[in-house]
């Protein structure tokens, strides 16, 4: 499910940013309207009938909320969420101001994320179960952190922006994904619950994140981004480290 999501907003902004170009936003939402409706058919004729997750108690909520690992590496997500969109929904207008780039380009650029987040996505699955999922998602971090390090310092051509998008994607989806199997990890039994609040925080993450971004553009400019996106994925990092001590305790 969340490769999905990694790849649908990976390939989505290059898609929806060409589109809005070609033919104005209208057209862009419609477009996202007709995929809507393509993903609800997709859900209502696949699904078998009677798939029912169990109840989870309110004691079960209340242990997943005072549970110190699962909230450690909720943390994680949140962290590197609104890290990564406090940039990530202005790449391609900064692509446009720092390299002239026009549509076409932008989107060639983006797609790369998406490509990336395949390819990282398909490593992960083979290499998790020999280095484990903690380090997995630590990894993953370095890799999303070393992309928005070198978007700051080379974004200023097609080429260098190019690699730091690969270099980012390839940790976005696979980080997405294995904070889901950690999450698992934890508590199998609180997975329910441990995993239907992570996406709601991988959301809360995205929002604060872009709102955020906008902020510091409107009172900064956007030089103060990949900054802010770089130390809240250091902070992340550095969460992620006290999570895996945690699960040992």
């Amino acid at each position: 499910v969340f490769l999905g999501w990694s790849l649908a907003a990976a390939f989505g902004l290059p898609a929806m940013t060409l589109a809005a170009d070609l033919a104005g936003w209208r057209y862009a939402y419609a477009g996202l309207a007709a995929f809507s409706a393509l993903a609800l058919a997709g859900v209502w004729f696949t699904l078998p009938r009677g798939l029912f997750a169990d109840r989870l108690s309110l004691g079960s909520w209340g242990r997943v909320l005072t549970h110190p690992a699962i909230l450690t590496v909720l943390a994680v997500t949140a962290l590197q969420l609104v890290g990564q969109f406090a940039l990530y929904p202005y790449l391609a207008a900064e692509l446009a101001r720092r390299t002239g780039a026009d549509a076409g380009a932008i989107a060639l650029i983006l797609s790369l994320y998406g490509v990336a987040g395949l390819t990282g996505a398909a490593i992960a699955t083979r290499l998790v179960g020999r280095i484990g999922v903690q380090n997995g998602v630590l990894i993953c971090l370095v890799s999303i952190l070393s992309g928005v390090i070198l978007w700051a310092l080379l974004g200023g051509s097609v080429a260098g922006a190019a690699l730091a998008v690969f270099v980012w994607g390839l940790g976005f989806a696979a980080g997405t994904s294995l904070q889901q199997a950690r999450l698992i990890t934890v508590d199998p039994m609180l997975s329910s619950a441990s995993v239907a609040l992570n996406t709601s925080v991988l959301y809360a993450g995205q929002a604060g994140g872009s709102a955020i971004g906008g902020a510091l553009i409107a009172a900064q400019g956007q030089v103060w981004l990949p900054v802010f996106a770089g130390v809240l994925v250091v902070v992340a990092m550095a969460v992620s480290l006290a999570a895996q001590r945690v699960l040992k305790a």
